[in-house]
């Protein structure tokens, strides 16, 4: 599973869908025949790695949005009570309120230094990245699998995996595990829709 996201009734790589969302061929449900040259086992290992792929890609992209938001709005109120403009309009104010502003100002500094705002930003858009990349280059091995052996198909699929493994070991650094969990449900059903299957019952 996602390392920074835990999914309803979902463990790693969990996913189901059939709709390509980038102009791929429809994805359907993986199934089997005694003609399949790839295993019903490796077809479900790539399907689940294929929906875990394009669901990392929406959740980091939510958070980025959201950490920049709120990192815009802490500098904007840090401007606001270090201006030059505030200190004017406090001109006539007793010196007890002028420290109380500065004393806010300076702890507002230090609210942005300890949460990392903006490292944390970057983390996700990095994530949003890589997760994208490998949820496009899955769909297009899952396409490719009827003109694939077992071999050749579990060989792409363990180089995407490891790549997957490294992302998310970068998000465990950043964003733990049960953060965001009520974006984790809005991404999650958010992708089932997106690929027409049923949302996820929530608990």
């Amino acid at each position: 599973m996602l390392n920074g996201a835990k999914c309803p009734s979902c463990t790693y790589g969990r996913r189901s869908g059939k709709i390509g969302r980038r102009g791929t061929p429809m994805v359907s449900t993986p199934t089997a025949t005694s003609t399949d040259s790839v295993s019903e086992a490796t077809r479900m290992q790539i399907w689940r790695f294929l929906l875990d792929s394009d669901f990392g890609e929406r959740y980091y992209q939510e958070i980025a949005a959201k950490v920049s938001k709120r990192e815009r709005q802490l500098q904007g109120l840090q401007f606001l009570l270090s201006s030059g403009a505030l200190a004017t309009l406090l001109g006539g104010v007793p010196s007890i309120w002028k420290t109380v502003v500065a004393l806010a100002a300076a702890l507002l500094s230090g609210v942005l230094l300890i949460q990392k705002l903006s490292r944390s930003s970057s983390t996700a858009a990095q994530l949003q990245d890589g997760w994208s990349d490998l949820a496009r280059r899955t769909e297009l091995l899952w396409t490719r699998l009827e003109k694939l052996s077992e071999e050749e198909a579990l060989t792409e699929w363990e180089k995407l995996a490891v790549e997957g493994k490294a992302l998310n070991s970068k998000a465990t650094q950043t964003f733990p595990a049960d953060s965001y969990k009520e974006l984790q449900e809005k991404c999650w059903n958010s992708m089932l829709q997106d690929r027409g299957l049923p949302q996820a019952a929530t608990t």
